[in-house]
């Protein structure tokens, strides 16, 4: 040790004093290290050779550059870490775009879980609030799967509307509003997404007190012209 003293105190510790220490070793501490300075506490040169942190092992902890290391924060950006196993290859990543997970995510939490933008499955570029995309797969789709001893428990698919423009404000709908379509469509020659047919649901008169009247409605277009009414079943 060169440019440091260190001095012993009552209950046999050793404590380095007030000057630099420089070591040109290896420095093993088998007991605590008390880093008290409200300075910067650790610092590595900055060299080509990146520095590594380790706790506890070579493969256990926080690393930097070291791929090994379970967190780790990298020259490929962001902050990195081991999505199970330090035997495996998947990882998660915080950048400034946000949580990407190589493998699978799983949100185990029992409160409430949002997303303020787009969510895409099978898509990273959604252009609608839930797109799922599908690459020459027939099999696959949305499946809504109900599990239940009783029979009129079964799964549910709910397009409803509100009169009002607050998120979580319900207001009386009126006769001839429209509550939600399904939509069928491809692509037209100028290669854009265009509806070709829509199943509709609307409000057939005024709101009740506990139930409202509906009618759907069954629309279907041409190679020139947008989808028009067929067909409708009214609530009377």
């Amino acid at each position: 040790v060169s440019q440091s003293r260190y001095y012993g105190s009552a209950n046999g510790t050793r404590k380095l004093n007030a000057y630099s220490p420089t070591f040109g070793g290896n420095l093993t501490v088998s007991g605590n290290v008390n880093l008290t300075s409200n300075a910067s506490l650790i610092q590595f040169p900055s060299t080509t050779d990146l520095p590594k942190l380790y706790l506890f092992s070579n493969t256990y902890g926080l690393g930097i550059d070291n791929t090994d290391a379970v967190f780790f924060a990298g020259s490929g950006g962001g902050i990195r870490f081991k999505a199970d196993s330090v035997s495996g290859t998947q990882w998660g990543r915080i950048n400034g775009s946000g949580l990407s997970v190589e493998g699978n995510l799983t949100v185990s939490g029992t409160g409430n879980s949002s997303v303020a933008g787009n969510l895409g499955i099978g898509t990273t570029s959604p252009s609608k609030k839930v797109e799922i995309g599908i690459a020459n797969d027939s099999g696959n789709g949305l499946l809504l799967a109900a599990y239940s001893s009783t029979f009129s428990n079964t799964a549910s698919l709910n397009l409803s509307m509100s009169s009002t423009n607050t998120l979580g404000t319900l207001s009386a709908t009126a006769q001839n509003w429209q509550f939600g379509d399904i939509r069928f469509g491809g692509v037209n020659s100028s290669l854009a997404r265009a509806v070709s047919a829509i199943i509709r649901s609307e409000q057939d008169d005024n709101a009740g007190a506990t139930y409202n009247a509906g009618r759907l409605l069954f629309l279907t277009g041409t190679s020139s012209a947008a989808p028009v009414e067929q067909a409708r079943i009214t609530s009377s």
